[in-house]
């Protein structure tokens, strides 16, 4: 189950998600990373492939995109979602969506049993993905920074983000930015 290509301490790392992978599945016990940070009125952005293009996502095709499996938007979440007022930010290339974060000012849920409250001017970054193909092109870093920027205007000053400590994607997105 170790990945050799990890780099130096990357065996660590993979020891550290299989550790807590199994704490959670068979102790129930659930390890979170809890993120505050300011948001940049004007963020130096990553390099991303010059065709993607960043933009707040109408709910109409939220809605739209809650019909794709691969995005991973249950249309069930998505009207949740929107009715509470929250706000999907999206990476495009062409018309196709590449990548998403949500943003609430309110409650949002973590998974069935946690939700994750906020108030101003904090605001919570949740549910984000980036498809494979796009993957590794600091395309979603991008996504959060053009969110934080939307987000700063609306009169939020901070991010607060809460990521599973097994899940090494996030953890290595959040040290990059």
């Amino acid at each position: 189950r170790l990945k050799a290509n990890l780099g130096k301490w990357g065996w660590l790392l993979t020891l550290q998600k299989l550790i807590f992978d199994r704490a959670a599945r068979f102790l129930g016990i659930h390890v979170h990373l809890v993120r505050v940070r300011p948001m940049a009125g004007q963020p130096e952005y990553p390099q991303t492939p010059p065709k993607i293009l960043f933009k707040l996502v109408d709910p109409e095709d939220c809605l739209r995109f809650g019909d794709e499996p691969k995005l991973d938007l249950d249309r069930d979440f998505v009207n949740a979602a929107i009715e509470r007022g929250d706000l999907m930010f999206g990476a495009f290339d062409g018309d196709s969506l590449v990548s998403y974060v949500w943003r609430t000012t309110t409650t949002a849920p973590h998974n069935d049993r946690l939700w994750v409250r906020v108030d101003p001017p904090y605001c919570y970054c949740y549910k984000s993905l980036t498809l494979p193909p796009y993957r590794g092109k600091r395309i979603s870093p991008a996504a959060h920074l053009f969110s934080d920027v939307e987000m700063a205007s609306r009169g939020f000053s901070h991010r607060v983000g809460f990521v599973s400590v097994a899940n090494l994607s996030s953890i290595s997105m959040g040290k990059y930015m």
